[in-house]
């Protein structure tokens, strides 16, 4: 953006002084016999000798302190560059470094081989935890900015939690006055497409489609 606006004010100096030529030219030109309807035309040309150099030194100032800003913003970059993180800690998700602590400074340190018989199995189970996540086969990837747009919870971490209509039975808990058991209550997987309950269903009412058939012995 720098770089544009650098160049988008050398162009637009350029256009000042070929307007600048144009205008000195229609100074010099000699005039005709003053009439009534030429003399605004007559005095554009000395207003635009006037007012196009102070639009020059104008532009050369902005062009001035631009090229500043730019060497000013390119030597504080120079002192202060970017924290870039060790490739364990671009690995790791931002809010789990807070967790971590210190295991990501010297990930080494927590992959010593465990000594036999100085361990409980919930510390060995750590240990290899440990060993997993900085061990030798950990896919090495490269350093990456601490940015604050890539702060939050992991994709499909964080679901919507479901919500259970009530009705109009209000006061009455999660239920709703249904019970918590039964075949009418709100608990189970409900009852399927179809079904009608009792003892002569849809199906049962139905005549058969069989066909006769002749009585052989």
């Amino acid at each position: 953006m720098a770089y544009c606006s650098s160049s988008f004010l050398t162009y637009f100096v350029l256009i000042l002084f070929f307007v600048l030529l144009n205008c000195s030219q229609g100074v010099n030109t000699p005039a005709a016999a003053p009439t009534i309807d030429d003399d605004p035309v007559n005095k554009l040309p000395s207003a635009y000798f006037v007012l196009i150099p102070i639009l020059v030194v104008f532009a050369f100032f902005l062009f001035f302190i631009t090229g500043v800003i730019l060497s000013s913003v390119r030597h504080r970059r120079r002192q202060h560059p970017a924290i870039e993180l060790p490739p364990v800690m671009a690995a790791v998700n931002p809010l789990q470094r807070l967790h971590l602590g210190p295991q990501l400074q010297n990930p080494q340190a927590h992959t010593r081989s465990p000594q036999p018989g100085s361990q409980t199995p919930a510390s060995r189970h750590l240990e290899q935890a440990q060993h997993r996540a900085f061990g030798p086969d950990t896919p090495v990837v490269p350093a990456a900015r601490f940015r604050l747009d890539n702060l939050g919870p992991q994709p499909g971490s964080k679901k919507k939690a479901k919500r259970k209509g009530r009705g109009i039975a209000a006061g009455q808990g999660n239920s709703c006055g249904f019970g918590m058991r039964g075949q009418k209550s709100r608990s189970g997987p409900g009852v399927r497409k179809g079904f009608e309950g009792g003892q002569m269903p849809l199906y049962r009412r139905l005549p058969k489609l069989r066909r006769s058939l002749e009585v052989i012995n």
